[in-house]
């Protein structure tokens, strides 16, 4: 208990005392290098609350980022009003969603640990370099959310822990100094991880070699496609998807719906980073806003709160506010052999009603209350197949694509080589996004997919037209930044 306390502590310290930084929340405490910072235990303490809150920052933006501006999700404006304006691509710089105060929280804990951790002597040497990697891979991961989210925005490297410093209201970077950064911190991530994790270590929930190696495909392949990087971000690219492909730790489930499964989190060999969430410890996340409360369940079909199927349970908690668009369900159900189509969208009918429900993310039914424990799954193996399928397309290699291709499509349909050889660069092209639309729906990549394969401004209905409109791919810098930075306009 008095280790649980002091981890607490630490990350609370950091949590609150990273908001002096605040391009737009107030300070509630200062910290510095009297208070910590003496120890190994301080600065691994300082990395677990640095990662609790990137937890804070994803919780629900991972959906309002990396979904709902996608074209596939309706909302009610009544019960979400935020979700509503993400879904018709009509933001504002009041929404939520453009509040980017929790990355740079999350950025300025990987700035003081960066700052401090050096100085302080370790019992390991591969301890103290498993934390300043990790401070690196967290710092770049949020600057490279920031650059894709804002485009330009202040880009901030240096730690604050005072009130007075006057570099707490920052200047803005352009976007193209922003992805610099990223690419600076992921070449010192991964020039510091060890080989092999310090004991006790999270290989999920904290960085590994693989971990950094799979943002690194994902960060290249998004350079080479949106940033005009060409051949040398595919070579990047390439390298990372190596190292990830060649773990023999990784293989796909068989089963889809077990990736999802939060009572079988440690058995899930596909993942290779989580953002982990737990009973009694940290419950939420954006599946909340997926099923009904026990209230909105027709008289008629209490049985299906009885045994958990839709409902939140006595718990309560918002009435449902996201669902697919019936185009996308229809998507999604195209194929009568996918097993993903149930596990990614149920369609329920009783006498009474018709419940159309995401049925991702879950979380665990317990004693007729909905736990929200499912972990946020960042990266998993299918990513770099369909990454090293997208990549041998883009070189020409149709062939080797479609055969990356169908290593996801034999899980999806239950048939070797679903899909024959002799396809164009151009309709396999098609066939890998759509694929990826299909395995990783709700799971935060379908708005970043559309922009890297140029196909947002045709997909998605509310962005029609809309390609001369400047900035509209981007989030308007939320309004209390605008406010309290007296740099940014």
């Amino acid at each position: 208990m008095k280790k649980i306390i002091y981890l607490f502590t630490i990350s609370f310290i950091l949590m609150n005392g990273s908001s002096c930084l605040n391009l737009n929340v107030p300070q509630d405490s200062i910290i510095n290098r009297t208070s910590m910072w003496k120890s190994e235990d301080d600065c691994v303490a300082a990395v677990y609350g640095m990662y609790g809150q990137l937890r804070i920052a994803l919780n629900r933006n991972y959906a309002y980022w990396g979904d709902y501006r996608a074209g596939a999700f309706n909302s009610s404006l009544a019960l979400g009003a935020d979700i509503s304006y993400m879904v018709t691509n009509t933001i504002t710089s009041s929404n939520d969603g453009a509040n980017w105060a929790s990355l740079y929280k999350t950025i300025n804990m990987a700035n003081l640990i960066l700052q401090y951790a050096p100085d302080v002597t370790f019992r390991s040497d591969d301890t103290k370099d498993w934390t300043l990697a990790n401070a690196h891979f967290v710092r770049s991961f949020a600057y490279y959310y920031i650059a894709r989210v804002w485009g330009d925005a202040p880009l901030v490297v240096q730690g604050f822990d005072s009130a007075e410093d006057p570099g707490i209201y920052p200047e803005m970077s352009s976007a193209q100094d922003i992805y610099t950064q990223v690419e600076d911190d992921l070449t010192r991530a991964l020039e510091r991880m060890p080989q092999n994790m310090p004991g006790g270590k999270s290989t999920r929930t904290t960085a590994t070699l693989t971990t950094l190696n799979m943002f690194k495909a994902d960060f290249f392949m998004w350079m080479a496609r949106t940033q005009e990087m060409g051949d040398y971000a595919l070579n990047k690219a390439q390298e990372g998807l190596d190292v990830v492909l060649s773990d023999g730790s990784l293989k796909l489930l068989a089963q889809y719906g077990e990736i999802f499964d939060a009572s079988k989190k440690e058995a899930n060999s596909e993942s290779i980073f989580v953002i982990r969430f737990s009973k009694d410890e940290y419950e939420g996340g954006f599946a909340s806003n997926y099923l009904f409360t026990d209230g909105t369940v027709n008289a008629a079909d209490k049985e299906l709160i009885a045994d958990g199927t839709l409902a939140i349970g006595t718990g309560g908690g918002v009435v449902q506010r996201v669902t697919y668009s019936t185009d996308f369900e229809y998507f999604l159900y195209e194929e009568p052999t996918d097993q993903r189509a149930q596990v990614n969208y149920r369609v329920v009918t009783t006498p009474a009603k018709t419940y159309r429900y995401i049925n991702k993310y879950t979380g665990e039914w317990i004693s007729g209350a909905r736990y929200f424990t499912s972990d946020i799954i960042i990266y998993r193996l299918a990513d770099a197949i369909l990454y090293q399928a997208e990549l041998y397309n883009l070189r020409g290699e149709t062939d080797r694509a479609i055969g990356e291709l169908n290593k996801i499509a034999q899980r999806a349909y239950g048939v070797a080589n679903f899909y024959a050889q002799g396809y164009t660069p151009e309709a396999v092209e098609n066939l890998i996004l759509e694929e990826r639309m299909k395995e990783f729906a709700s799971e935060g990549k379908m708005w970043w997919d559309l922009i890297r394969f140029g196909q947002v401004f045709t997909r998605v209905e509310s962005l029609k037209e809309r390609e001369n409109e400047e900035g509209v791919l981007f989030w308007p810098i939320h309004d209390e930044a605008r406010n309290k930075n007296p740099h940014i306009r």
